[in-house]
């Protein structure tokens, strides 16, 4: 797990005392459950927008991992069940696109429950 990613993740719940507290909630309840910093749209877009490389880097290196591809991981994900695989690619590379919120919302959880996991060890 990136630290720097991690790092920006406990600074978008207010620091990294948040985040370990937060941690063993996080890994049982997944962040659809809500935590701070990663609730509104506002929120968890802002935060891909800043950390969209680092995010893509672990999301890349987890689907080599698997022998997938980046959307192939995605569209596994439990935030993206009612979506097909076009509406995924199209939310992360079309700035247009009518999915990128819920796109760039779904890359914010999984950075904040990886970095949740890479603290607690889930």
């Amino acid at each position: 797990m990136n630290k720097k990613l991690v790092a920006a993740v406990a600074k978008q719940m207010g620091g990294m005392k948040n985040l370990k507290e937060s941690a063993a909630d996080i890994c049982k309840y997944g962040a659809g459950a809500g935590v701070t910093g990663f609730i509104y749209y506002t929120e968890t877009e802002a935060f891909t927008k800043r950390n969209f490389t680092k995010i893509m880097t672990l999301l890349n290196e987890y689907a080599d991992d698997m022998g997938l591809n980046a959307i192939e991981l995605m569209y596994g994900f439990n935030c993206f069940k009612d979506m097909s695989v076009h509406e995924i690619f199209d939310g992360l590379t079309n700035k247009n696109s009518d999915d990128r919120t819920t796109i760039y919302n779904g890359l914010a959880w999984f950075a904040l429950e990886e970095a949740a996991r890479s603290l607690e060890a889930c």
